[in-house]
């Protein structure tokens, strides 16, 4: 047994210099990669959410040079290296908001090859590094504790962005907030289709500047939480790694690994302290970071290689926070599900690496 606790913060560090700048990934339809009628710009903005894309709207006009099985397109991927040995690129399909990590991962590697991957109709891109695995939205730029990953916004090779199916975090649509905090909103940009048949955003005026979006907001001076609803639980937006890679067949082996899990927050950084506002205002307490180990035990099959994975469910409030300068504020706090032995709850999967 070894142990793999690496600070938000570090892996936050470790996501943002392996996708700090624009790739492309060529949408291929052969195991050569030698034909791509479609590259995607993926750009890893650090958005705490599941971005899902109908993979239609992805291909567009150019969706009939594909191959097609039923409902199902064998798409060939030509996904570029990650520099960092510890990151992945993650490709789930299909992909549900109503899904654990909002979707099924039909791969994860490092790139730098022409891969091959069963895509239904919806589909989500992520990055992870470390011990963190893609699960459903990423590591924010608004600093959430314990999260290790971070989805991918898509755009055409215009450089448009695509317009996502859902944006989803913590149980809640958050479409809205999504095209705020990328600068998009119904006075900056139009919903249209491309010449090449993609659903994208495209500007009516300049967009936003990226250091005029993201330029520091004084923190609002909120005062009070009203609940929506009673409390609930959900699948968290980290995942852990609790084995090393493996391949079968094997006998069966117990994985064993230590976890860290944190409280997490919908809520802006504008406001300022969401979890004691939360507490002092309706008693929901959170636990600010528990640690723990997990162990899962799982057969591989001949053929079957990949590795352990080990997703903490979580227990949550929603709402609105009041007396905020600029009007109230809705977004969730959630803290980790514990199970009666104190340890973190949640599920343990096998995610395939080929």
């Amino acid at each position: 047994m070894t142990s793999r606790l690496i600070s938000a913060a570090a892996m936050g560090l470790l996501i943002a210099k392996a996708v700090a700048q624009e790739t492309a990934i060529g949408v291929c339809n052969s195991g050569a990669c030698d034909y791509c009628p479609n590259s995607l710009i993926q750009q890893g903005t650090g958005y705490p959410a599941c971005v899902i894309y109908n993979r239609d709207d992805v291909l567009g006009a150019k969706k009939d040079d594909y191959p097609v099985n039923g409902s199902i397109y064998p798409l060939f991927f030509d996904i570029p290296p990650v520099d960092n040995p510890t990151c992945r690129t993650i490709i789930r399909t299909p992909a549900n908001v109503d899904e654990p990590g909002c979707g099924f991962p039909r791969y994860a590697g490092r790139g730098d090859a022409c891969t091959s991957v069963e895509t239904h109709p919806t589909i989500m891109v992520q990055f992870c590094c470390g011990t963190g695995d893609c699960t459903a939205a990423g590591a924010s730029k608004r600093g959430l504790a314990g999260t290790s990953s971070m989805s991918a916004v898509l755009k055409d090779a215009d450089g448009n962005m695509i317009v996502p199916t859902a944006v989803w975090a913590q149980g809640q649509d958050i479409m809205d907030q999504f095209l705020h905090d990328h600068g998009l909103n119904l006075s900056t940009v139009v919903q249209t289709v491309s010449d090449a048949g993609v659903s994208i955003f495209k500007p009516v005026e300049p967009l936003l500047s990226l250091s005029a979006a993201e330029k520091p907001v004084e923190k609002r001076d909120c005062d009070k939480f009203i609940q929506d609803g009673g409390e609930y639980t959900t699948v968290g937006s980290q995942s852990f790694r609790i084995s090393q890679d493996f391949c079968g067949p094997d006998a069966g082996v117990t994985y064993t690994e230590s976890v860290s899990v944190s409280h997490t927050t919908s809520f802006s950084s504008t406001v300022g302290d969401p979890f004691g506002i939360v507490s002092a205002s309706v008693g929901f307490e959170t636990t600010e970071e528990t640690s723990s180990e997990v162990s899962y035990m799982f057969q591989a099959g001949e053929g079957q290689c990949g590795y352990v994975a080990f997703t903490p469910y979580y227990v949550c409030v929603k709402g609105s926070i009041e007396g905020c300068d600029a009007g109230p504020q809705s977004g969730n706090v959630c803290t980790p599900k514990l199970k009666s032995d104190g340890k973190p709850d949640g599920i343990s999967a096998f995610v395939s690496t080929v």
